[in-house]
């Protein structure tokens, strides 16, 4: 109920500029939603890199992360000719650390432990929800415009895209 009530107010301060909702199609950002399952949290094909984030030290591995989708893992025994063994996807991962056996995954809100005991095999070992309550999570950062309203029953929010929304009721 507090979490219900925290939402409505800033829906209401999100839309205090109060305008008239579209009744065509307009251009605005819509949040693209996942409900973290288990099973995305494995090794995945290789694949190439599009946005590069965190660089991180382990053993003989340079991990790095690909923001909103996963970590790519490279052996760097030989730094002459570092060999990429795998890729972990980690849907909606946006930092990372590492300690001991366990990765630790910042994903939106919550807080993912992954354990890389066996770089073959990880798996989710726990999920800590709702870490912080950064409310920039709610809308579309840096962004002026129409939106869709964020609706948090639908899952984490990994990235905001822009597309045709029919009759948006968010403006910021």
């Amino acid at each position: 109920m507090k979490n219900l009530i925290y939402l409505s107010i800033l829906f209401t301060f999100a839309c205090t500029e109060r305008r008239e909702i579209p009744t065509e199609p307009v251009k605005g950002a819509a949040p693209v939603y996942s409900f973290l399952t288990p099973d995305e949290i494995r090794n995945d094909e290789l694949n190439s890199s599009d946005s590069l984030g965190v660089l991180f030290f382990h053993e003989q591995y340079v991990l790095v992360s690909e923001t909103n989708k996963g970590i790519h893992v490279v052996n760097n025994e030989n730094p002459a000719s570092p060999q990429k063994v795998a890729f972990w996807s980690v849907p909606g991962i946006k930092d990372f650390s590492i300690k001991d056996r366990f990765l630790f995954a910042e994903n939106g809100r919550d807080l993912l432990t992954i354990d890389i005991s066996n770089m073959d095999a990880i798996f989710l070992h726990d999920i800590n929800e709702n870490i912080h309550s950064d409310e920039n999570l709610l809308f579309p950062k840096e962004y002026t415009g129409w939106f869709e309203c964020v609706d948090e029953e639908r899952g984490t929010i990994l990235r905001w895209e822009e597309k045709l929304l029919n009759q948006p009721h968010c403006w910021r």
